[in-house]
């Protein structure tokens, strides 16, 4: 049976409250205990929560990220970000990352789904200027 590894990671860590926020998360899909003479085809789908954004310009709630064919042992890595706006406040907001690992027959090998907190924090005004 399959098996497909998802390590997520983001830079920063944290959104700021009140202010213009892109953070750039780093997903690792590794697939192991496989036959090596089969190949899958991998996708991602991405789900935020307002305020936060899959675009910079506008809410963008869902998006898909084709990861391409996978085989025993490779590791392949690929990047989405997030953004906010102005209006965002401090609290912890959810992404989800739903993972699907297709077949040869276009049948879903395995599905698994990943949640993240973002926690978004208020650094404060000091003197009018933003800590």
């Amino acid at each position: 049976m399959p098996t497909l590894d998802l390590n997520v990671e983001s830079n920063p860590q944290e959104l700021i409250a009140f202010r213009r926020n892109e953070l750039d998360f780093k997903l690792k899909f590794i697939l192991s205990d496989v036959d090596s003479s089969r190949n899958y085809w991998v996708e991602a789908l991405v789900e935020v929560e307002p305020p936060i954004s899959l675009a910079p310009d506008r809410s963008l709630k869902l998006g898909k990220i084709n990861v391409g064919i996978l085989s025993n042992g490779v590791v392949k890595e690929k990047r989405f970000k997030i953004f906010s706006n102005n209006d965002i406040y401090p609290d912890t907001f959810q992404i989800k990352i739903t993972t699907l690992m297709y077949d040869s027959d276009g049948a879903v090998a395995e599905r698994k789904e990943v949640k993240r907190d973002v926690v978004c924090v208020n650094k404060g005004e000091k003197n009018g200027k933003v800590l």
